[in-house]
């Protein structure tokens, strides 16, 4: 992160914030691609000045002077597998310099061009920031949307409202004394007058006859 926090401030200073950007994510994409080239370069039996001259070799002429020399500087003292946490240190501060919020929307079937700049505008209204809107399929969504914004999940899927109701039902007992008795509901864990131990989930729901009373929570 510190890393990542000092080549934004030159880039910042230099007016190269938008360049190093695009050269950071290219540079992260061919690391992506060739593991093994990473590798090497993360290989502390071969000689500094080795691996360095492989970054030359690789990068020079393509890159800004102060990401290539960013790129040694992490060869060097052995860190450049810290280069993705720079990455996104220098992309956060990017996007908080120029008000843009990163959502990833997931979705069993993949949404239509209208439906995602639809979904775009509404969280550009949630956010008050310029959204950059990454969409991804996941066949397990049994249905609605899955919407993380600048980290944090908005679920509307089946999944979440399932776990919700299911959550609002072990915060409730009600509880049975004989035919058409209910006695209340409690937060748990409680301490029950019928039970000898604090009560962790719900045991019964309240029945008059055979017919349950609240038919949102009846269990059976």
């Amino acid at each position: 992160r510190l890393y990542g926090d000092s080549l934004y401030d030159l880039a910042a200073e230099e007016k190269l914030t938008e360049t190093l950007m695009e050269q950071l994510e290219m540079v992260a994409e061919v690391l992506k691609e060739n593991p093994e080239y990473l590798t090497l370069l993360s290989e502390p039996s071969i000689p500094k000045t080795e691996r360095v001259g492989l970054l030359d070799k690789a990068f020079e002429g393509q890159l800004s002077l102060y990401l290539l020399n960013f790129l040694k500087l992490l060869c060097e003292s052995g860190m450049l597998r810290e280069y993705r946490d720079s990455c996104r240190q220098f992309k956060a501060r990017y996007n908080e310099d120029h008000n843009i919020a990163e959502a990833v929307v997931t979705t069993a079937v993949a949404l239509t061009e209208a439906q995602a700049q639809a979904l775009k505008e509404r969280l550009e209204k949630i956010s008050g920031k310029t959204v950059l809107l990454t969409q991804k399929t996941d066949s397990t969504v049994l249905g609605g949307i899955r919407v993380e914004l600048e980290g944090k999940q908005l679920d509307g899927t089946v999944q979440e409202r399932l776990s919700s109701l299911k959550k609002k039902v072990t915060e409730i007992i009600v509880y049975f004394l004989g035919p058409g008795v209910i006695i209340g509901h409690h937060q748990l864990p409680w301490k029950s007058p019928v039970f000898s131990q604090p009560v962790h989930q719900v045991y019964l729901l309240g029945i008059k006859g055979s017919r349950c009373l609240d038919r949102s929570f009846c269990l059976f």
